[in-house]
């Protein structure tokens, strides 16, 4: 259809958004000349990162947050003094963001059983995985309407 119309940028940018062109002569409906557009997908990485209050507004709405976990509750002065988070402030800057699911990685050596950290984020927001080597999590591709 870019061929058959010649579509200027703004134009394809308009139908992407789900839009019909308008033009002087014409008006060509987004479903004659376009795909049901997808939803835009996001990802957030935060690690080596100590809580502060921005941090949920900078990656607020986030399909996948990427957190660093590095201390579960039993060591939380650990975490602290090494600027560094615990299972449970990784959970509540997902649940603060609003992210649909929380990835958790960069464990402490102190504990052996990744299971813990999963389970204790968990109490606060229960989309929560706990990554290992070679971990892979899929965002899917959804259309819109």
């Amino acid at each position: 259809m870019l061929a058959r119309y010649e579509f200027t940028l703004t134009e394809i940018g308009t139908l992407k958004r789900g839009e019909d062109v308008v033009r002087d002569d014409e008006v060509i409906r987004c479903a004659d000349a376009a795909y049901e557009p997808w939803e835009p997908r996001s990802f957030a990485y935060c690690s080596d990162t100590a809580p502060f209050p921005e941090l949920p507004g900078w990656v607020a709405g986030v399909d996948l947050l990427y957190h660093e976990a590095t201390y579960t509750e039993e060591y939380a002065d650990l975490a602290e003094k090494r600027h560094h988070s615990t299972t449970l402030q990784a959970a509540q800057c997902a649940l603060d963001a609003g992210a649909k699911r929380l990835v958790i990685g960069h464990y402490t050596s102190r504990v052996r059983d990744i299971s813990l950290f999963e389970s204790e984020c968990r109490t606060i927001f229960p989309e929560t995985y706990a990554a290992s080597d070679g971990s892979e999590f899929d965002i899917p591709l959804v259309k819109k309407g």
